[in-house]
C-alpha cells in the first residue's frame, strides 16, 4: 500500500488508462512526477502534475503526459564514463569534457528499439528488472527504467556506444519518500509556458487531492456514525405497531 495521497488520487483518476509504476520525485516548478505505463500503447510515460489554484478542502493539480525525457522531469545523479564528472541534469553533453552522454539511440542503419531493449535487459539481469524505456529529447538516446532487485528503487539505465553496448548510467531520482513535502498550489501556467514544453501533452484534466489526506500523513480517524433507520426497517416497525393496536382493539371489544 502506497502512503501517497497524490499517487492514490492519480491512480483513481486514470484507472483503465494508466498504471502508475513509480514516483520519480519533484520536477520543474515543484510538480510531482510519476512514471506510468500507458495501457493502450503498453509504453512508459511520465505524468507531470503542475500545482493549480486550490480551494480550502482539496489541492488541485494539472495533468501533463510527457513522452520524452526533458529537463521538466526530476534531476538525476550520474557520472560521465569518460571524465568521471558527476552530472545532475538531463543534458546531452557532459558539462566538463563535452562527451555525448545521451546514450544509444535506435537507427535505421543500426540496432532497432527492440534489439536495444533486449541488450539492456540482458545486461541488467540479476540486478535490475527493466520495466520499460523512454527516449531523450536531446540526442534521442534511450533511458531504460529498471527496478533495483535489492532495494526496489527505480533508476534509469543507458547503453554506452561501443562494439557491444554496455550499461553506462545509473540515474538515481528523488527517493520514494512518502513524507515528501508538496508545494502549495499556484495559478495555471500560461500558454507560452505550456508551449515551451516540447514533449509534454497538456490534457486539461485535473487531479484533486483532499487536504486531510496529505502525502505521508495518517488518514483522518473516521467519525462514529449513528445507526440509521432505513425504509425497510421502519416499515417492519410500523406493521408491528399496527398489529399490536388491532389486537388490543379486538381484546377490548370482546371483554
Amino acid at each position: 500500500m502506497h502512503e501517497d495521497a497524490v499517487w492514490d488520487a492519480l491512480a483513481r483518476a486514470l484507472a483503465g488508462e494508466y498504471e502508475i509504476v513509480a514516483r520519480l520525485g519533484l520536477g520543474s516548478g515543484g510538480a510531482p512526477v510519476y512514471l506510468a505505463r500507458e495501457l493502450i500503447t503498453d509504453t512508459l510515460v511520465a505524468l507531470r502534475l503542475p500545482p493549480l489554484v486550490s480551494d480550502s478542502e482539496a489541492r488541485e493539480f494539472g495533468l501533463e503526459v510527457v513522452r520524452q525525457i526533458d529537463p521538466s522531469l526530476p534531476e538525476i545523479e550520474t557520472r560521465c564514463s569518460h571524465c568521471g564528472a558527476v552530472l545532475r541534469q538531463w543534458s546531452r553533453f557532459c558539462s566538463r569534457c563535452g562527451r555525448d552522454i545521451s546514450g544509444v539511440a535506435p537507427s535505421a542503419a543500426g540496432q532497432t528499439r527492440e534489439e536495444l531493449r533486449r541488450v539492456a535487459r540482458q545486461a541488467a539481469t540479476g540486478k535490475y528488472e527493466v520495466v520499460g524505456e523512454m527516449s531523450r529529447v536531446e540526442g534521442g538516446g534511450m533511458v531504460y527504467f529498471g527496478r533495483d532487485l535489492a532495494t526496489g528503487q527505480v533508476v534509469g539505465l543507458q547503453l554506452e556506444s561501443g562494439p557491444e553496448p554496455t550499461l553506462l548510467m545509473t540515474a538515481t531520482f528523488a527517493p520514494s519518500d512518502p513524507t515528501i513535502q508538496l508545494p502549495e498550489a499556484r495559478r495555471r501556467p500560461s500558454a507560452d509556458q505550456v508551449g515551451r514544453r516540447r514533449s509534454g501533452e497538456t490534457t486539461g484534466r485535473r487531479v484533486s487531492v483532499p487536504r486531510n489526506s496529505g502525502s505521508g500523513g495518517s488518514s483522518p480517524r473516521p467519525t462514529p456514525s449513528r445507526p440509521r433507520w432505513d425504509a425497510a426497517r421502519l416499515g417492519l416497525v410500523s406493521s408491528a405497531v399496527l398489529a399490536l393496536i388491532l389486537i388490543a382493539l379486538l381484546v377490548y371489544r370482546w371483554m
